[in-house]
């Protein structure tokens, strides 16, 4: 029987129109109500992602950054495990070489290392991913005024800014439509055994400690509520999702998932503007 059902949320949870649908919500909540834990597990910072998930009505703990960060339902850190700060001078240093946008998930917000430049066109290069119906010209007129760049923060010196002792850094984020570089600096990066490098789409990149990965974290948490791995059910549907896709057999890919993705998952549900998750469990629940 399942006792826990873990939820990746962009491109899962998450429609095209950035909406948790009102099916998944209801859904999720029945399964609460019989008792059956539930858990966001995500690439996103908290703050970005708890809003949207209280807004639908849910209530629950979160696995955020990939596996960096745990937190209740009132958003206290339960857990952390954070990049050691010379290899985030490091990192930085070499995406900065090659002039890719840099951004920084902190225990206290957004920050970037990159130009206004560079991050003007890391905003049109997310949008235009996620809405190609609209023009490059569009986009420009509003990337300033868009969330995705008035909720950084810019850094003027990287070397300042990390010696604060507060500052504690969980993840590392680049965009780019050069999918050949990303690809190279995954390969790159992804050869330092102290780092997990992996991607939600194929525009991005993101950077965390080798041990936060959403598998290890969503594992951790089951074993202290006492549930062995076959009473977890998790759902997800690209890279970041992988490994917590392969280790529990009650897994589901979205009909929207990377092939990846949907060849190691033991079931697939339909996709993300079809209220898949919320099918998913429904399978399970009345099974």
């Amino acid at each position: 029987m399942v006792k826990l059902i873990a939820s990746d949320m962009d491109g899962t949870l998450i429609n095209d129109k950035h909406e948790i649908s009102k099916e998944d919500a209801i859904v999720i909540k029945e399964a609460q109500l019989k008792g059956i834990d539930f858990i966001i597990t995500t690439g996103r910072l908290y703050q970005e992602a708890f809003q949207q998930v209280r807004d639908a009505g849910i209530d629950c703990h979160y696995i955020v950054m990939n596996g960096a960060e745990h937190r209740d339902e009132d958003g206290k850190i339960l857990y952390s495990i954070d990049i050691d700060k010379k290899q985030v001078k490091e990192i930085v240093d070499v995406l900065n070489k090659n002039n890719l946008y840099t951004e920084l998930y902190t225990n206290k917000g957004l920050y970037t290392v990159s130009s206004e430049e560079v991050c003007v066109q890391a905003v049109v290069t997310k949008i235009k991913f996620f809405e190609p119906e609209k023009t490059v010209d569009e986009i420009l007129k509003t990337a300033k005024k868009h969330s995705e760049f008035t909720k950084l923060n810019f850094i003027d010196h990287i070397n300042r800014f990390l010696e604060d002792e507060e500052i504690k850094v969980g993840k590392i984020l680049s965009f780019s439509d050069d999918i050949s570089l990303l690809d190279n600096m995954k390969n790159l990066l992804g050869k330092n055994n102290n780092l997990s490098v992996t991607a939600s789409f194929k525009i991005n990149m993101e950077i965390t400690h080798s041990d936060a990965k959403k598998d290890i974290l969503l594992e951790k948490i089951a074993q202290a509520k006492g549930y062995s791995n076959d009473e977890v059910m998790v759902i997800g549907d690209s890279y970041n999702d992988y490994t917590m896709i392969k280790k529990f057999k009650n897994s589901f890919a979205m009909g929207n998932a990377i092939p990846e993705i949907k060849e190691i998952a033991t079931y697939v549900t339909e996709d993300n503007n079809s209220s898949g998750v919320g099918k998913a469990i429904l399978r399970v629940i009345n099974k």
